[in-house]
């Protein structure tokens, strides 16, 4: 087993670990950063149907930064445990999400609103499907 393997076993094992003790999903590091997501998703989405590249730009670093945060979280509907399988479809989707994070910053850096638009879409999409697998019943606001 090599030391980034090891790590990542770690993480994953802390992520659970965090998810088990929170006495609700607005307890968990995941749920805040989903909910910054969610604060920024309809701004940045305005922002680029209007064209206004610079407010776009500066929404991103908070979103990519929650994006990346959450990636290292598992979700509170895996308090309990869960199933390897599962545990990969999770990371398979956060993977997702944070590579249309990096097709967004590269259409916003050269001012493409057409491709931020498509990036936003596929976010949209990507989250919509991580919601739906993974998001606990009780983690509605």
């Amino acid at each position: 087993m090599t030391l980034k393997q090891l790590g990542a076993i770690a993480l994953l094992s802390m992520g659970i670990s965090a998810a088990a003790y929170a006495e609700t999903c607005q307890d968990t590091a995941l749920y805040e950063d989903m909910r910054t997501l969610a604060q920024n998703m309809r701004p940045m989405t305005q922002a680029i149907r209007s064209n206004d590249m610079d407010t776009a730009r500066e929404l991103l670093p908070a979103m990519k930064a929650a994006a990346e945060s959450a990636s290292q979280e598992m979700p509170f509907l895996f308090r309990d445990g869960a199933a390897d399988s599962d545990v990969a479809a999770y990371e398979a989707v956060m993977a997702d999400f944070t590579a249309e994070f990096a097709a967004l910053e590269t259409a916003l850096a050269s001012g493409d609103q057409g491709a931020a638009a498509r990036a936003m879409q596929a976010l949209g999409d990507v989250r919509r499907t991580g919601h739906g697998d993974f998001k606990d019943s009780s983690c509605e606001d």
